[in-house]
């Protein structure tokens, strides 16, 4: 199944992509669950395909109710069910196919994350200096982890896929999006490495080019990556990247720098390719790769 990208231009702010993702999450929650209800299960595509010919079938001559109790279902009547199948046109769950796997990608508001493990142990006064008089936010997330910076310069993607439709488990899914970014910085003749740290490194695994950290509802993610791009100017002494990263030890390593591609790319050769480099290129590119590694990873 092809991935739905879906760019927001511009900054957009921690709750408004918290806000898409959930809707998104809902949706496949949704798409289960009357799943479940039907005893359909998600295990086997084909045999959804074949129950669902099935419905629609029933549905259109009459007949449901007598396919529904030859599954065991609806013997004891639920009202509930029975009206979402029979009142109405035809569900839509009996004609679509799972909700599309989507990927979001943006770029952030100034915003300081705290994964579950930094909950407790990130004080309020440590917060009142991270919020830097409004300049950024300070959230708890839900995530792994601990504290992290987002903000202009570094593309955030966010995927929202059902594991199993894919074949996937939560490691396996975590060694696909390192892959993904691994791709992406190669494009830019970029080197990178995994290390037993979280993220993405830079060779020699002292300076971290991308962060990682995700969650799982019933089997959908949340979150994801954040690849450090170009260090957008914040004024005329600093950028946001330089300035968000350099007020925390982002994700607790310390002795650990934080990078981003155009940094590394201008100690190498020249490339025509800089010219192009913005969080969007990469975005689309991250997509690219994600989707060859999802492919690579199918389901049989």
């Amino acid at each position: 199944m092809r991935l739905k990208h879906i760019h927001l231009p511009g900054l957009t702010s921690y709750g408004r992509a918290l806000a898409l993702q959930n809707a998104l999450i809902e949706q496949h929650v949704e798409f289960k669950s009357f799943l479940s209800t039907l005893k359909i299960g998600t295990s086997s595509s084909e045999d959804i395909k074949r129950k669902k010919a099935q419905l629609r079938s029933a549905w259109s001559h009459g007949q449901l109710d007598t396919v529904l109790s030859e599954w065991g279902i609806l013997r004891r009547p639920n009202e509930n069910t029975r009206e979402r199948l029979q009142d109405g046109p035809m569900p839509l769950t009996l004609l679509d196919d799972p909700p599309a796997p989507t990927v979001l990608t943006l770029e952030h508001e100034p915003v300081y994350t705290l994964g579950r493990r930094a909950h407790a142990t990130v004080s309020k006064e440590q917060r009142e200096f991270l919020r830097a008089n409004g300049t950024a936010e300070v959230v708890e997330s839900e995530r792994g982890g601990l504290e992290t910076f987002h903000g202009p310069g570094q593309l955030v993607a966010y995927p929202v896929l059902g594991l199993s439709y894919q074949g996937l488990g939560l490691r396996a899914y975590v060694h696909l999006l390192e892959e993904a970014v691994i791709k992406v910085l190669g494009r830019w003749h970029l080197q990178s490495i995994r290390t037993a740290d979280p993220g993405v490194w830079m060779p020699g695994g002292e300076k971290k080019i991308a962060s990682l950290g995700v969650s799982v509802r019933r089997g959908i993610t949340k979150f994801g990556i954040g690849l450090n791009v170009v260090d957008t100017p914040k004024d005329s002494d600093t950028g946001w990247l330089d300035w968000g990263f350099g007020r925390i030890t982002a994700c607790g390593l310390e002795g650990k720098e934080v990078t981003w591609i155009a940094k590394e790319r201008s100690v190498l050769d020249s490339h025509n390719e800089m010219v192009s480099l913005s969080t969007e290129t990469v975005g689309n590119e991250f997509v690219e790769e994600l989707q060859i590694a999802l492919a690579s990873h199918a389901p049989v």
